[in-house]
């Protein structure tokens, strides 16, 4: 208590002695400083290393220091260079963390070159789904211990060494496939799992990523933003042939047992339809939907595997990127990217710079050939987009699209538009003047506006005259042979047009008045079908989008409803009857066109055969009208086994 620190208290203190009587006193005492006793006493202190690692950004291993003397800890977890203190063990450090980690920062372009090699090879895993390939971390370090001077534990060292050895071993810390891989992988091949998916005349990108349970384990396709409207999802729903088999004994294994019982052993049948099938017949599933039948008489139902969840690597990703190559969105479900982004990507493919293209006032064909596409670069992938007319009205723009089947309809409509500017005087004329028109849109004005139906009477017209074989001309030469030709029968097609629409609406008109009378309640089945069929075939727009060929039936469709009612007054029963024949056709034909609107499929088969149905009302309930083709419920079975 007498001392003069008493009052100070210091952290550390000194004293030349210790006196123990009734308690413990500390003699002839000085505070003291830990630094001062390392700088004085470094050959009494003991010192111990802890967690030694490497260090990038100095290029060396280092490590924490604790010094301590008689036990009292003087300095703790002070870094220090550690490869003086223990080179054997830092060398090591070295070349586990520098070398096979590749944290090590070098001028030598072996690391580069073994980076790559090693990266191929984790694709090689990544498609073949197995750990087998790629040695381990140990071989990797008996490499670089044979070859890396015993000498060697920092950066500047090694960098030293490898300069002077390469003079005469350029070579030498270069690996090679021999080197890396623990077994060969021929099953792995450039055709089954290919590096780029090739998809209407685009080269894709491919990502392989091998990690069960991650959301993105199997194969990713990467995107340009500006493609992503181009895309459909059937193509993609083959995978890569290298996991295609997989995939199909997949979805022969989901399906309820009641149908699954037909197609065993899976694979087999999977295998099968494989080599049955081609990736260009629509989808996978269409496609094992068509060979399964064909193969066993069992007909798989369209929506069979659509809850269906597969693993992930049995489903193709997408990451979409930008024209920097930034990850603009990613997932499983392509047509749900294509309408989070749709307007982004038309904004991306409208930014992209062709010549010639994109005019906003066009009143004549003076801009030479309309291509069906034209291709664009962007990302290293070529894309194709779509030069299409779109008809506004007194003029025409000409613009990029980045759908096909979009630009198609939209030229059609803007090749019209021309035909009409072409003749303005001659149109306008008929456009004030189209037979009948008062009366057609009196028996139209239920389903729309007159309006709505003069512009369609002269749009089937135009078709009629100047694309009456469905072809819609793309030079300014076949433009000309084709105005030509059609300019003076115009007025003659617009005639004959008016002439059937009004006899169409005419019939359409006397149905709706005898659908407006009261009605028996045995009657009530009956005339909810008839509503029904004539909402599929008196719709705005119905005349140009109805095949010319098909359109001249309409009448006798429609005089066949008719009688149909007037047979219903005296018979509901009878009609009721007749009923349970057509109705399954209607119904199966009904969800599959809905089916197929979702799933973006044209099947012609499917076309042929909801007029086909037409015919087969005709022979049920009017068959003193007779049939354009024979017609029957087995024939409409045949036909029912032709669609998609």
């Amino acid at each position: 208590p007498g001392s003069g620190v008493f009052k100070t208290r210091p952290k550390w203190l000194m004293a030349a002695e210790l006196v123990e009587t009734a308690r413990l006193y500390a003699r002839d005492v000085a505070d003291v400083r830990p630094e001062w006793i390392e700088a004085l006493a470094g050959h009494l202190v003991s010192r111990s290393y802890l967690e030694p690692h490497w260090e990038a950004r100095s290029g060396q291993v280092a490590a924490f220091e604790n010094v301590s003397l008689y036990g009292l800890l003087l300095t703790a977890r002070r870094k220090v260079n550690f490869g003086p203190i223990d080179p054997v063990l830092a060398r090591e450090i070295f070349l586990r963390d520098g070398l096979v980690r590749q944290g090590v920062r070098t001028r030598g372009a072996f690391l580069a070159h073994n980076r790559r090699l090693i990266a191929e090879i984790e694709t090689l895993e990544a498609k073949t789904r197995r750990r087998d390939v790629l040695v381990d971390e140990e071989a990797l370090y008996a490499f670089y211990d044979q070859r890396v001077s015993a000498e060697i534990y920092s950066t500047a060292s090694f960098e030293r060494w490898r300069e002077k050895v390469e003079r005469e071993q350029p070579r030498l810390l270069f690996m090679s496939r021999d080197d890396l891989m623990q077994r060969s992988a021929q099953e792995v091949t450039a055709d089954d799992f290919p590096a780029r998916f090739q998809v209407q005349g685009m080269a894709l990108p491919l990502e392989y990523h091998f990690e069960p349970g991650h959301a993105f384990d199997g194969v990713t396709a990467v995107v340009p933003l500006a493609a992503l409207n181009q895309l459909t999802p059937a193509p993609f729903d083959w995978l890569v042939p290298g996991l295609r088999q997989e995939k199909a004994a997949a979805l022969i294994r989901a399906l309820p047992k009641a149908l699954r019982r037909h197609f065993v052993p899976a694979p087999d049948f999977a295998k099968a339809v494989l080599q049955a099938a081609m990736p260009a017949e629509g989808s996978l599933q269409e496609a094992m939907r068509r060979e399964l039948k064909r193969m066993t008489g069992i007909e798989v139902p369209i929506d069979a595997w659509d809850l269906v969840e597969l693993p992930a690597h049995l489903v193709m990703h997408f990451r979409v990127v930008d024209d920097k190559g930034r990850t603009v969105a990613s997932g499983s479900d392509l047509p749900a990217l294509q309408g989070e982004l749709s307007e982004r990507a038309a904004e991306e493919l409208g930014q992209a710079s062709v010549d010639g293209w994109e005019r906003a006032d066009v009143r004549r064909w003076d801009f030479g050939e309309l291509p069906e596409s034209v291709e664009l670069k962007l990302r290293g992938v070529t894309i194709r987009a779509y030069p299409a007319l779109l008809d506004a009205s007194d003029h025409v723009q000409l613009k990029l699209l980045d759908a096909p089947a979009e630009a198609q309809a939209a030229t059609k409509a803007g090749v019209r538009c021309l035909f009409l500017l072409e003749q303005a005087q001659q149109v306008k004329y008929l456009r004030r003047n189209l037979p009948k028109l008062d009366l057609m849109c009196l028996h139209f004005r239920n389903v729309a506006g007159c309006d709505t139906l003069r512009d369609d009477l002269l749009a089937a017209a135009v078709d009629r005259a100047f694309m009456a074989d469905g072809v819609v001309p793309r030079t300014e030469a076949e433009f000309r042979r084709r105005l030509d030709a059609g300019r003076g029968e115009l007025a003659d097609i617009v005639n004959a047009v008016c002439d059937r629409a009004s006899e169409v609406l005419s019939l359409y008109h006397e149905v709706r008045k005898r659908l407006r009378s009261p009605a028996a309640l045995a009657q009530m089945e009956s005339l909810s079908d008839v509503r029904e069929q004539l909402d599929h075939l008196i719709y705005p727009g119905f005349i140009s989008a109805t095949p010319s060929e098909r359109f001249a039936h309409l009448p006798r469709y429609l005089q066949a409803v008719l009688r149909r009612l007037q047979k219903l007054d005296a018979d509901p029963g009878r009609d009721r009857a007749l009923l349970r024949d057509i109705r399954p056709h209607w119904e199966r034909w009904l969800q599959r066109a809905e089916q197929h609107r979702q799933k973006h499929i044209d099947d012609a088969a499917l076309a042929d055969f909801r007029w086909l149905l037409e015919e087969f009302r005709v022979s049920l309930f009017a068959q003193e009208l007779r049939t354009a083709v024979p017609v029957s419920d087995k024939r409409l079975r045949q036909q029912w086994e032709q669609v998609i």
